[in-house]
């Protein structure tokens, strides 16, 4: 009888949603678990990127801007102290000045509350609930203060979705280029097997959605929801649930053996025909080392059960989980884990903060549950967007697109407590941006420090940043997809 052991390992396929395509290129006569992979692989950085898709309003959190149309939202509460005007047919809005914006260390933040109350500089929220930093009744800027970097200003020179998702997470604006941790796996993955292998860890680049490029370079797993799944990667059982001891197979182990047999024997037969078309060919191949390669993920069966029991039926925490324990089992090497819904071209402040606290409550699951697997000394943490929001914006009281934004990083192998770069409201904004208003302060690339002589922060200067972090700016396939010239920069990000 299979074990729920057993189980779960098939199980796990179906957790990560993994294609025949990126299974195919494992070594299928080499498995993960029976090598020293885990060993080796014990101490290289880890990647999570976390990416708010939609573009994120930086001036409602970590970039709180004063001046006219940068307002505060309060739906409920007495606004009563906020100097200024109001106006805005659904909710009231109003100004607020430095004495209201709440200092953690060197970050500034922005005063929201939930329930129309309003978080004051000392930290006291009045007139509502709770604010929209609180995770697990812990102020989030508090609680991350000496893991945390914050980077202002970034200039990224679009409003374009697609490009703006695309230079986040490459560091490059063309087209053709991968996900920096697809870039991060696929070297790993060149670590590990050797330049001229193909082979790859199942689980090396793992995603959820987003701007996920791979360009070729390493396959993509897909990070779903186990669910229906679960009950399909046994289907020589009945529909079963983790409770389970034990699974209940419709026939014997021996029957169960002797369909496989002749299952890759028809495999093998189909393949050795003369005539077989090369795509056909290719799919056989595929869908033959797919089925093989199903041990490789023992890893994340024995690791699964540890997160799963954190996620509480979530579906948002069972991806992040899952990710998690990707990492833990030594399968993954870096994960994207999309964060959307920020595209608040109306109704701004009704609809964005509360994906602001959830998009906050989902970095702490991450960085709680790294800690907790032993995981975070060698994590980083990529929170990006795909640029930044404009001022409130016409009668609908949304906020438009706006290329400057800003980027958070977190983990043990950064220095936290530091904030870089910054922004200013333009006293002159122009006739077709007339409520756009936030500019990018220059800055000294070698030191950061604020230089009006100096360059703007851009993608690619982060990235390039983080591939010397990583120490693969010269390696080939880094070079392949090389970052400008003029942005070959290290930033002193990383302390």
């Amino acid at each position: 009888m299979m074990d729920r052991r057993d189980f779960i390992k098939k199980a796990a396929l179906g957790l990560v949603g993994l294609s025949s395509g990126s299974l195919a290129l494992l070594n299928t006569q080499r498995s993960f678990a029976n090598t020293d992979l885990c060993s080796t692989n014990a101490q290289h950085p880890l990647l999570f990127c976390i990416d708010a898709n939609g573009a994120y309003d930086t001036t409602s959190f970590c970039d709180p801007l004063l001046g006219d149309d940068f307002q505060h939202d309060d739906i409920l509460g007495d606004a009563s102290w906020f100097e200024g005007k109001r106006h805005g047919p659904k909710h009231r809005f109003a100004f607020y000045g430095p004495e209201h914006v709440k200092n953690v260390g060197p970050f500034h933040i922005a005063p929201q509350s939930i329930s129309g109350g309003t978080q004051l500089s000392n930290g006291r929220t009045e007139g509502g609930t709770a604010s929209y930093y609180q995770v697990n009744g812990e102020d989030f800027f508090e609680k991350y203060q000496n893991d945390l970097v914050i980077v202002q200003g970034i200039d990224t020179q679009t409003n374009a979705h697609g490009v703006g998702q695309r230079y986040a997470w490459s560091g490059r604006l063309g087209v053709g280029a991968p996900h920096i941790g697809a870039l991060w796996a696929a070297i790993r993955n060149k670590d590990i097997y050797g330049d001229t292998s193909t082979h790859s860890l199942p689980m090396a680049f793992t995603s959820t959605g987003g701007y996920d490029a791979t360009m070729g370079i390493v396959p993509i797993a897909r990070a779903s929801k186990p669910g229906a799944l679960l009950n399909l990667t046994e289907p020589f059982a009945y529909p079963l649930s983790l409770s389970d001891n034990v699974a209940h197979p419709y026939v014997s182990n021996a029957i169960i053996d002797q369909v496989l047999n002749y299952q890759n024997s028809r495999t093998e037969r189909m393949l050795a025909q003369a005539n077989l078309p090369p795509h056909v060919q290719r799919n056989i191949q595929k869908l033959r080392d797919a089925r093989l390669s199903e041990k490789d993920l023992k890893p994340l069966a024995d690791t699964w059960p540890s997160m799963e029991s954190h996620t509480n039926g979530d579906e948002g925490k069972e991806k992040m989980a899952l990710l998690i324990a990707g990492m833990k089992s030594g399968i993954c090497n870096a994960a994207m884990l999309q964060a959307g819904g920020f595209d608040t071209h109306s109704d701004h402040y009704s609809l964005h903060l509360p994906l602001l606290q959830k998009l906050f409550e989902t970095i702490d699951f991450v960085a709680t549950h790294l800690q907790s697997q032993g995981l975070w000394e060698r994590s980083l943490i990529l929170v990006h967007s795909d640029f930044g929001r404009t001022r409130l914006n016409g009668s609908a009281d949304g906020k438009d697109h706006w290329p400057i934004t800003s980027f958070m990083m977190m983990g043990g192998l950064i220095e936290g407590n530091r904030e870089f770069g910054g922004t200013y409201v333009d006293p002159n904004p122009s006739a077709q941006q007339p409520k756009s208003g936030m500019m990018p302060r220059a800055v000294n690339l070698e030191t950061l420090a604020l230089d009006d002589g100096g360059s703007f922060i851009t993608p690619s200067h982060i990235h390039y940043t983080i591939r010397d972090m990583l120490g693969i700016n010269c390696h080939p396939l880094a070079e392949q997809f090389k970052l400008p010239s003029e942005f070959q920069t290290v930033l002193p990000l990383f302390g």
